[in-house]
C-alpha cells in the first residue's frame, strides 16, 4: 500500500512490519483454526485502532504483519493496545480461563500469588540485608 493517509492537519505514508512469536517458539500456527482465529482477532483489533493491514501471514512459529497506521500512534502503542485488546477479546470468548481467573481474583482478594514467602522476621528487621534496619 502506496497510499497517503490524510487526517485534517497530516499527510502520512508510516508503514510497520512487526514480526510475533509465540512463547517458547511453539508452532501453534499448523492448527488452521488457529491461524483463522488470530487472522481475525487481528483485522478485529486493527479496525478499532484505524490500521490498515498491508500484508499479514503466518509461519508455523511465527506471524509476520505489514501494517500501515497513523503518525498519532507510535509503535510500542500500538502493538501494547493490539496485544491488550486481542488478549481480552480472546479470554471473554473462551470460558475456561481458570488459572488466570483464579490468579486475578486472589490478587483482587489481596492473597499472595507469589512463591516468595514474606517471612515475620524478614518484615520485624525490615529485609535481610538492609543496612540499619536493626540486622546484626
Amino acid at each position: 500500500m502506496n497510499e497517503y493517509r490524510r487526517t485534517s492537519t497530516t499527510l502520512s505514508l508510516l508503514n510497520y512490519h512487526f514480526v510475533f512469536c509465540p512463547r517458547y517458539r511453539r508452532k501453534i500456527f499448523l492448527q488452521a483454526d488457529v491461524e483463522q482465529r488470530f487472522k481475525e482477532l487481528v483485522h478485529e483489533g486493527c479496525e478499532e485502532l484505524q490500521i490498515v493491514i498491508v500484508a499479514l501471514e503466518c509461519d508455523k512459529d511465527h506471524t509476520h504483519m505489514f501494517l500501515n497506521a497513523l503518525p498519532s500512534l507510535s509503535p510500542a502503542d500500538m502493538m501494547l493496545d493490539f496485544t491488550l485488546d486481542t488478549e481480552n477479546r480472546e479470554c471473554d470468548n473462551k470460558s475456561v480461563h481458570n488459572r488466570g481467573v483464579q490468579h486475578d481474583e486472589k490478587v483482587r482478594q489481596g492473597i499472595q500469588t507469589s512463591n516468595r514467602s514474606t517471612h515475620p522476621r524478614r518484615r520485624e528487621i525490615g529485609g535481610a540485608g538492609s543496612p540499619g534496619n536493626g540486622a546484626s
